[in-house]
C-alpha cells in the first residue's frame, strides 16, 4: 500500500471529530488509511432495500443509500455515552446498464449476464458519499448531511470470449462488487476505457471535496459561536 498522503486541513478537523466509517470495505479503508486519517469501523446494518423504482435517476439512489447507511451507524452512536462529535463517512456504488441499477449479483448466472451486457453498450459506475456528523453547536439529535455523487462511464472490449467472462466469474471475484466486476482487480483487461474519474470506480469518488465543506461548515459555526457568546 502506498505512503500516507497528509493534508493539513484533514488533520485539523480529526482534532474537532471522530471518524467513523459506516463501511466493511477494504478498499475504502485502504483510501482513508492513505489520506491518513484515524477512524473506527461500524459497518451499516441498513437492509438497502429502497424500491428502485421510486427513483427518476440512479444517483438519486446511490444518494439515498449512501445517507441512509450513516443515518443508520449515527443512530447506534447516540447510544454511546460520549459528547464526542462524529464524522460518519456512509457510501454506495451501483453500475447502471441498459436502464438498470445492478448492485452485488446474487449468484454466478446474474455476474455473468451482467458482465455479457456491459460488451454491448458502455455503462455508468455510480458512487455516492454522504458524510453526516455532529458538533457541540447543534442541538441533541440534529446533525449535518453532506453528499456528493460521482459518475463515470467504463466501455468494456466488445470482443471479450464468454470464455474468459465465465472463467472470471469463476474465481468469485464478482461476488462482492457492484455490478460484477472490480476494475482494481482481473475485470481490468476487460475495459478498454472510461471516461472520467478513475477513483471512482475503486470507490473513492470526491471524498476530500466533502471534506473541505466539513472544514468550512465546522469554521462557519466556530465563528457564529465566538460571535454569539463574546463578552
Amino acid at each position: 500500500m502506498s505512503s500516507p498522503f497528509s493534508v493539513p486541513f484533514l488533520a485539523k478537523l480529526q482534532t474537532e471529530y471522530q471518524f467513523v466509517l459506516a463501511s466493511g470495505s477494504p478498499r475504502r479503508q485502504d483510501i482513508l488509511r492513505n489520506l491518513d486519517i484515524d477512524f473506527e469501523v461500524v459497518v451499516s446494518e441498513f437492509p438497502e432495500n429502497l424500491d428502485k423504482s421510486q427513483f427518476a435517476d440512479p444517483g438519486d439512489y446511490v444518494s439515498e443509500n449512501a445517507k441512509l447507511k450513516a443515518l443508520d451507524v449515527y443512530h447506534r452512536l447516540r447510544k454511546r455515552e460520549t459528547d464526542q462529535p462524529y464524522l460518519i463517512i456512509g457510501a454506495d456504488t451501483v453500475v447502471y446498464a441498459d436502464q438498470t441499477i445492478l448492485e452485488k449479483p446474487r449468484d454466478d448466472e446474474e455476474a455473468l449476464a451482467a458482465l455479457r451486457s456491459y460488451g454491448r453498450q458502455p455503462h455508468q459506475v455510480i458512487t455516492a458519499i454522504c458524510l453526516l456528523g455532529t458538533h457541540p453547536s447543534t442541538e441533541p439529535g440534529q446533525y449535518f448531511c453532506y453528499g456528493a455523487v460521482e459518475r463515470t462511464e467504463v466501455v468494456f472490449d466488445p470482443h471479450i470470449p464468454d470464455e474468459a467472462l465465465q472463467a472470471y466469474v469463476n474465481t468469485g471475484e464478482p461476488q462482492d462488487k457492484a455490478g460484477s466486476y472490480g476494475y482494481q482487480g482481473l475485470a481490468a483487461f476487460f475495459i478498454s476505457r472510461i471516461n472520467g474519474d478513475y477513483y471512482n470506480v475503486v470507490s473513492r469518488a470526491n471524498l476530500i471535496l466533502l471534506f473541505i465543506y466539513i472544514y468550512i461548515y465546522v469554521c462557519v459555526c466556530l465563528l457564529i459561536f465566538i460571535l454569539i457568546y463574546r463578552e
